[in-house]
């Protein structure tokens, strides 16, 4: 998520992926007063491993030691749940393939002020094209393929803001994805060192934002 410069700011960029709280004047920290609704109906990653290790947290534990409330969803397709009481919907590497009309649903939440954050891992290089799926329903899309990135893009960002490039690139790790197209007015979060793409953009939609990486 977004970190905020100032949280107690209803209109500060670093609540990117986020609407406007309630109550503003009440945040004590980034996701206080914030809901989050994290897919794993698609077969989306949880984020408590990695190619057989077992990591220290997972998404949703993450989220709520940033003071956001989250709520998982593991049983119904998008289209079929009330999205509106939600700040920002997280699809993390999905994998099982999307409706016509959750593409529908999803493209709604975010025109009408919703945040979303929809992520690519390996899995389009075994023919898996959920990400593409999403990302096509906003102009974007990903090229599967082994992709290294070497700098921050826009470092004063509010996604980048205060990270250094050794925050985020890591020696053993690749992002496995470029995205070779989307809209003009994204803003590249990225540079790539293997092909001139980014992994990471950011995006206005409607009345809503979108990160896809």
């Amino acid at each position: 998520m977004a970190a905020c410069t100032n949280p107690l700011d209803p209109d500060d960029p670093g609540m990117l992926l986020t609407r406007e709280a309630s109550d503003p004047l009440a945040l004590g920290s980034p996701g206080e007063g914030l809901r989050v609704l994290l897919d794993l109906y698609h077969g989306e990653w949880d984020g408590s491993a990695v190619e057989n290790m077992t990591l220290p947290i997972n998404t949703h534990d993450l989220l709520e030691s940033y003071g956001f409330a989250v709520d998982v969803n593991t049983h119904s397709a998008l289209d079929a749940l009330d999205l509106s009481p939600y700040h920002a919907l997280l699809l993390p590497s999905p994998m099982a393939s999307f409706t016509t009309a959750e593409l529908s649903a999803i493209k709604a939440f975010v025109s009408s002020g919703g945040g979303l954050l929809a992520s690519c891992d390996t899995q389009m290089s075994h023919g898996i094209t959920a990400p593409n799926e999403v990302a096509g329903a906003f102009g974007v899309h990903f090229r599967s393929e082994w992709y290294a990135n070497d700098s921050i893009a826009a470092p004063t960002h509010p996604i980048m803001a205060g990270l250094s490039d050794a925050d985020i690139f890591q020696p053993f790790m690749l992002f496995d994805a470029a995205i070779d197209r989307y809209p003009a007015n994204a803003t590249l979060l990225t540079d790539g060192s293997y092909v001139s793409s980014p992994s990471m953009i950011a995006m206005e939609y409607g009345s809503g934002r979108a990160v896809f990486g």
